[in-house]
């Protein structure tokens, strides 16, 4: 008895281990030389290309949003005004959707969109801002407006670059 349980669970180990390797990638000749040729990822579509010059037309709102923005305050959303902090805190906005937020010491790179008044950003991808830039002032949350622990941050704008 002991010996038929060994054999059975030898031959379901040899099922497993080939069913694992008829798994695997299929490897043709091409596959084993190694290209020289740069690898690139297809595009969805040919006419997807990436244009030569950047598009003449340029949005004012998007204009008005570039530049160096100085932090006025910074404070939990569910604090009251009375508990704004004022630490030196800065946004420098590029032109081509990416910047800078300085703030707590550090330097973080910023992506950013402007639809309408409504201001988003993101710090590496990871924290998420959103707001909006009305009247030369630019307000920030990094949370949801109904959670109380997330951070607004008010800036002016400083200068246009």
């Amino acid at each position: 008895m002991k010996q038929a349980r060994r054999w059975a669970a030898l031959l379901l180990a040899l099922v497993l281990l080939a069913g694992l390797t008829a798994c695997g990638e299929k490897k043709t000749e091409d596959d084993t030389q190694p290209s020289t040729a740069p690898q690139t990822a297809p595009s969805a579509a040919p006419e997807a290309t990436q244009p030569t010059e950047p598009p003449e037309t340029e949005d004012p709102a998007l204009a008005a949003a570039v530049g160096t923005w100085t932090g006025l305050y910074t404070k939990l959303a569910g604090d009251s005004d009375d508990a704004k902090r004022t630490e030196p805190f800065s946004l420098e906005l590029k032109d081509d959707g990416t910047g800078i937020h300085r703030r707590d010491d550090n330097a973080y790179d910023v992506t950013w969109t402007l639809e309408g008044e409504t201001f988003t950003m993101s710090e590496y991808g990871i924290v998420n801002y959103t707001g909006t830039l009305k009247d030369g002032r630019l307000e920030l949350l990094n949370g949801a407006a109904d959670d109380i622990w997330a951070m607004q941050y008010v800036y002016e704008k400083k200068s246009q670059e």
